[in-house]
């Protein structure tokens, strides 16, 4: 098995293994520390050898438990499935008389691992789906994210890329939420595996070199010693040779103060590899020769058989073709010993090297026995993944069946209900019509009342008290209409308050606030009954005169300011000086002319006043 294959069912062990229940958490802490340490596998499996034994004297069941699970998941890390279904099965019987429906997930998820290794991907799906469906009855997220985990683990085996994908991103989603950086990792490892699968080598580097970035800080050598490997492989499929030849010396170095022969094998084997890409063999196979030497008492099986196939290629290459033939043959009985077929088998390999050796006819045979080989996984992946779709539209269709029957009852409950209410409804509304008569009357009375208020509310300004614009300007039409019956002239005047801004930017906008307020008070007061004062806008007013002549005009004007400067109210600055220019129109009534057109010539005016120092009052009069 390559190092990334490796390192797939190292990140899925973590995933299941990490603790999820803290329900035992004092008597479990142990397990929870070497679950989470970055102690190589054979490291902990004697670390959990002796825990084990511990915790077996002390008949504490939950931790056997939990120690047979480590057991099983260390021992599948290193590829030796026998040993890990034992400690499996102890498990499970274990648990039976626990009963911990969590560990019964780990087991579960752990189990559907292992079939997938040994090829049985069917059973391996079956499980995997069931745990992700169980997952989400626990009211535990860590939980749910490392079946989520695990679930992507087994749909990345069976090619389901996207699915696996998908289900990545909501794990991620919850670590991040719950920062846990290990967990961040490993689901960073995994899309970076994916990712490595789809040939996207680019976007697993990124991943992987995230995942390196948690490793460091966690201080996971283990780990780490893992993702420069895979960086190795990721940069060697961008044929990008030093990056390539940086990421597996800096792996193999890790491996050595590791003590991880398979590693330190693995990193050397590739750097013999990349020699072979190169057309350097003479270089390759020493680094082959000692790979192969650190790994004769491993399980690593496919690992073996590789590193053997391209060591024969080198000698074949060398022109040592009994040598390497004595490799092939080698190969050959280990590829029997395994037994049944998978894609694992170097058979691409294996054919080249027959044709190197000029067999050309078993490299053909070779070649064929693959293709038949890969056309029936296929098939057989296909099938799968039709059952799969059958199985997930069936679920789909029978709760929308169960819905769609869930609101036909949902509706006859409520018709009934209907009826019922109808009825009740009928004698409640000869009472409701009767109160409701009785309190008609009085609403009508208390909304007139807040018509009343609103409407001036409406029309008044809330600082002077006076007409706001909407007032002034409905009161100008209904005077120049009225003027149209009366046949009477109408005097509209703007007035602008001169230098208001520098009282403001002078003194404040409390005393601006307060000028404002006097003027308007003044102003009122000086204006006959019939005529109105309202705030224009800003410091601009208006002021509507009907029946006014020309020659009221000036003295009003002189009459408002006079007043303005000399009632000025104690607690305004004495040194402010009060004035204000007036622009007038006088007219009588015309269909041609409108308030609005009036309004623009009186505002004409007053531009015309200020122009001419200010402080006086131009007068437009139109026939």
């Amino acid at each position: 098995m390559s190092l990334l294959g490796r390192f797939c069912i190292k990140l899925s062990l973590i995933a299941l293994l990490i603790g999820s229940s803290f329900s035992f958490a004092a008597s479990l802490e142990e397990w929870e520390k070497l679950e989470n340490s970055s102690l190589s596998p054979h490291e902990k499996i004697s670390h959990a050898h002796s825990l084990l034994k511990q915790h077996t004297n002390q008949q504490y069941l939950a931790g056997q438990v939990r120690g047979y699970i480590q057991l099983a998941s260390s021992y599948l890390s290193l590829e030796e499935m026998s040993q890990s279904q034992t400690y499996l099965d102890s498990a499970k019987d274990l648990n039976q008389q626990l009963n911990s429906s969590h560990d019964n997930l780990r087991i579960n998820s752990l189990q559907a691992a292992l079939l997938a290794m040994e090829g049985q991907m069917k059973e391996a799906m079956e499980l995997a789906i069931a745990n992700l469906a169980l997952s989400k009855t626990f009211d535990d997220e860590l939980l749910q994210g490392d079946t989520l985990i695990s679930y992507a683990y087994i749909m990345q085996l069976e090619s389901q890329f996207e699915e696996a994908i998908e289900r990545l991103y909501e794990a991620q989603v919850i670590f991040e939420r719950l920062n846990d950086k290990v967990r961040i990792m490993t689901t960073h490892s995994y899309l970076a595996i994916i990712y490595s699968k789809l040939k996207n080598y680019r976007k697993a580097i990124e991943y992987y070199e995230h995942a390196s970035e948690l490793a460091e800080e966690l201080k996971d050598n283990f780990s780490l010693s893992i993702f420069y490997y895979n960086l190795g492989a990721a940069f060697s499929g961008l044929e990008n040779w030093p990056q390539t030849i940086h990421y597996f010396s800096k792996a193999r170095e890790l491996s050595v103060v590791l003590e991880d022969n398979v590693g330190i094998a693995l990193s050397t084997a590739q750097l013999g590899q990349v020699m072979m890409r190169n057309s350097q063999y003479q270089d390759a196979l020493p680094l082959l020769l000692e790979a192969n030497e650190m790994l004769l008492d491993s399980g690593a099986l496919y690992m073996r058989m590789r590193i053997k196939l391209n060591i024969a290629m080198c000698y074949a290459k060398a022109g040592e073709h009994d040598v390497a033939r004595a490799y092939v043959t080698e190969v050959e009985l280990m590829m029997a010993d395994a037994g049944s077929e998978d894609d694992r088998f170097p058979y691409f390999t294996l054919g080249e090297l027959y044709a190197e050796l000029g067999d050309y006819q078993k490299s053909s045979e070779i070649y064929y026995r693959h293709i038949d080989y890969l056309l029936e996984d296929f098939e057989t992946k296909k099938k799968l993944s039709l059952q799969r779709l059958e199985v997930v539209y069936d679920v789909r269709f029978e709760k929308s069946r169960n819905e769609l029957l869930r609101q036909e009852n949902k509706l006859k409950e409520s018709e009934l209900a209907r009826q019922n209410q109808s009825r009740l409804i009928l004698a409640l509304t000869l009472v409701l019509v009767l109160v409701f008569l009785g309190f008609t009357f009085r609403q009508t009375r208390i909304q007139r009342s807040q018509k009343r208020r609103f409407k001036a509310l409406a029309f008044k300004d809330d600082l002077t008290k006076i007409a706001n614009r909407r007032g002034i300007l409905d009161f100008a039409r209904n005077s120049y209409n009225q003027a149209q019956v009366d046949d009477t002239k109408l005097a509209l005047a703007i007035v602008d308050l001169d230098h208001f801004k520098q009282v403001n930017d002078t003194y404040g906008h409390d005393i601006g606030d307060q000028v404002l307020v006097y003027f308007a008070n003044m102003a009122s007061q000086c204006l006959r009954r019939y005529e109105m004062v309202g705030r224009y806008g800003g410091e601009e007013w208006l002021v509507v005169l009907p029946k006014a002549e020309v020659k009221d005009i000036q003295p009003l004007f002189d009459r408002l300011a006079k007043c303005y400067k000399e009632r000025k109210p104690s607690g305004l600055p004495t040194e402010l000086n009060l004035g204000f220019s007036m622009g007038v129109v006088v007219t009588q009534y015309s269909d041609d002319v409108t308030v609005e057109m009036l309004l623009k010539i009186a505002d004409e005016a007053l531009y015309k006043a200020k122009e001419n120092g200010r402080g006086r009052c131009e007068i437009t009069i139109l026939p």
